[in-house]
C-alpha cells in the first residue's frame, strides 16, 4: 500500500484501511516542508509493527503530476493508493490514470468540507470571487472523473463526497493519552476544550462565550494549554484525541473539524461555534453557509461575533 499523509489524524483513516486490505508492505509519502507530521512519528505507531515501512519525502516547490505517478508506478506488487485528494491538484488529477492501471484508490479526507455534497466542497474551498466561481465550475467535472473507491472516513457516519464508499475511521474508547496529559486533565477537572483559530485565540473565545469551567485548548505546535497554563508536550496532541478521552463535556471555538468528530463520537457533547466571517475569508466565501447547514443537524450550535 502507498499512502500520503499530511496530518496526525490521519492515523485512524490509515490503520482502518490496513485492516481492511491486509497489506505487508506500506510506502509512506511526506511532504518534507510538513512539521505536523514526519517519518519518526509514524514509526512509533504501534499498528504499523508488522508492517514493512518504507519513506519517501516530495517537496511542495517541485511537486508535479508526472513526478508523483512516476514515484507511484515505479512501486512493485502494490495496488493500493491513498491520496488527500482535497489537499492539492496534483492528487486529484492522477486518480483518473491510477484507476485506469488498476489501482485501487483510497481518500484521505481533509475534515468537515468533505461532508458536504460535492457542490458545497467546491464552493467552500474555491469561490472568493467570480474566478473562483468558474474555477469552481470546472473543477467539478474533474473530480467527477477522480472519486477514490474508498475512504475510511473521519466523520463517519457521515459519506465523504470524494469517494464511492465511505467506512468507519479505526476508532477506540481506550486511552489515547500519555499519562501525563491524562494526570493534568483528570489533576485539573478538564472537561471544556477550547479549539483557537481562524484569528480568534484561547483568550478572545474565553471572553465571547464567556466560559467558566476548567478547560484545555490543542494547538497545532507541540503544546497544550491548561486554564491558561501553556505546557510544552513530546508529539502533538489533536482535538480528537482529548475528546476520546471521554473527560469533555464542552467545546468552544470557531470552524473545525472537531465539532463534527464530537457530534459523531458523543451526541452528549455540547459544541459552540462563533462564526466570525474568517472561515470565508480563510477558504471561500461559502465556507461557512454548509458549515453552519450541515452542522446544525448534528445540534451544534452557532453564535454570531
Amino acid at each position: 500500500m502507498i499512502v500520503f499523509l499530511k496530518k496526525p489524524t490521519d492515523k485512524s483513516e490509515l490503520i482502518a484501511a490496513i485492516e481492511y486490505f491486509q497489506p505487508t508492505t506500506l510506502w509512506v509519502f511526506l511532504f518534507e516542508e510538513n512539521k505536523r507530521i514526519s517519518e519518526r512519528e509514524v514509526r512509533k505507531w504501534k499498528d504499523l509493527d508488522n508492517l514493512t515501512l518504507n519513506f519517501k519525502n516530495f517537496t511542495k516547490k517541485n511537486f508535479t503530476k508526472k513526478d508523483l505517478l512516476t514515484q507511484i508506478t515505479e512501486i512493485r506488487d502494490c495496488k493500493h493508493v491513498g491520496l488527500p485528494l482535497g489537499n492539492h491538484r496534483v492528487f486529484y488529477k492522477i486518480i483518473p490514470k491510477l484507476k485506469s492501471l488498476g489501482y485501487i484508490t483510497i481518500h484521505f479526507s481533509d475534515g468537515v468540507n468533505d461532508c458536504f455534497s460535492l457542490s458545497g466542497f467546491l464552493l467552500s474551498v474555491k469561490v472568493k470571487g467570480v474566478f473562483g466561481f468558474l474555477k469552481s465550475v470546472y473543477s467539478y467535472f474533474e473530480y467527477k472523473k477522480a472519486i477514490a473507491d474508498f475512504c475510511f472516513f473521519q466523520l463517519y457516519p457521515l459519506k465523504s463526497c470524494l469517494s464511492k464508499v465511505s467506512l468507519p475511521p479505526k476508532q477506540t474508547k481506550k486511552k489515547v493519552l500519555n499519562s501525563f496529559l491524562s494526570n493534568e486533565l483528570n489533576d485539573n477537572k478538564i472537561d471544556t476544550l477550547i479549539l483557537p483559530g481562524f484569528g480568534e485565540t484561547t483568550e478572545s473565545l474565553i471572553s465571547f462565550f464567556n466560559i467558566k469551567t476548567n478547560y484545555c485548548a490543542t494547538s497545532k505546535e507541540k503544546v497544550i494549554n491548561i486554564n491558561g497554563l501553556v505546557k510544552p508536550i513530546k508529539n502533538y496532541i489533536t482535538a480528537e484525541d482529548v475528546i476520546r478521552s471521554n473527560r469533555i463535556k464542552h467545546i468552544y471555538g470557531t470552524g473545525s473539524s472537531a465539532f463534527f468528530f464530537a457530534k459523531n463520537y458523543d451526541r452528549n457533547i455540547e459544541c459552540n461555534v462563533m462564526i466570525n466571517g474568517k472561515l470565508n475569508e480563510n477558504q471561500g466565501r461559502f465556507a461557512e453557509y454548509f458549515f453552519v447547514k450541515y452542522g446544525k443537524k448534528l445540534g451544534i450550535k452557532f453564535y454570531k461575533e
